[in-house]
């Protein structure tokens, strides 16, 4: 497949936050909310315990999706001990500190996956995940101005370990994965998820497992794929 055309600058990129996250103010302080059911989930952990721990960041995860724009009922929570110093300074002044706020609008799954990625503390567990939380990861990494780059190196375990077989991937995992391997998968993934979808349904249709609709390949990449696409496999294997 030729070249796909560029997608924007840095500084486009970064200008992309999605639009439908609550209000950071709204989190409220440190103490996160109160749970409706004392068997609610509370993880409990620190990042890295190799680096010296001075902050702790609260996670609360709540029901929600696509279709609604407020958040519904609390799942789970997390609290996280991290180093300040491993931190981008707008994570770390924003959820850690006398006046630190409750992450809110992600899973505890995605914002553990950017914490561990910044203390170098990756686990085995977190190239399993499913791919609704690198959605979630994408978003929260987006809204914050994150280097999305700092995610290549675990998609690319992630994707040999959730993916070995590429040839029986079905035509809604790869729908769900046209999005996060536009961002984070390099010109081959995307090339080939292209091409697999094509091939068994005709058609580009992304699909969103996340409650943020705004996440999606620009239409000019979608529609440059499709006649590469077209291109290569004239009929498309419907």
């Amino acid at each position: 497949m030729a070249s796909r055309p560029k997608s924007r600058s840095k500084e486009a990129q970064l200008s992309r936050k999605p639009s439908r996250l609550p209000n950071p103010k709204a989190s409220g302080p440190a103490a996160a909310p109160a749970a409706t059911s004392r068997s609610l989930p509370h993880t409990i952990e620190t990042i890295n315990p190799k680096l010296p721990i001075d902050g702790t960041i609260d996670v609360v995860e709540h029901d929600s999706s696509a279709a609604s724009t407020t958040l519904g009922p609390v799942l789970q929570r997390a609290s996280f001990s991290i180093s300040l110093k491993a931190l981008p300074a707008s994570i770390a002044s924003t959820y850690s500190g006398p006046s630190r706020q409750v992450v809110t609008g992600y899973t505890v799954a995605s914002v553990h996956l950017w914490l561990s990625v910044f203390h170098n503390a990756v686990t085995a567990a977190q190239h399993l995940l499913p791919i609704e939380e690198v959605w979630y990861a994408l978003a929260f990494g987006l809204h914050h101005g994150l280097p999305l780059h700092r995610l290549n190196p675990w998609f690319e375990t992630w994707w040999a370990k959730m993916f070995p077989l590429l040839g029986t991937l079905r035509s809604d995992v790869l729908r769900s994965l046209l999005y996060p391997c536009y961002e984070l998968g390099g010109a081959a993934k995307l090339d080939f998820v292209v091409k697999r979808l094509w091939q068994l349904t005709g058609d580009l249709g992304e699909s969103n497992p996340s409650r943020y609709a705004e996440l999606r390949v620009p239409k000019n990449v979608i529609e440059w794929a499709e006649e590469q696409a077209k291109a290569d496999d004239p009929g498309g294997s419907v």
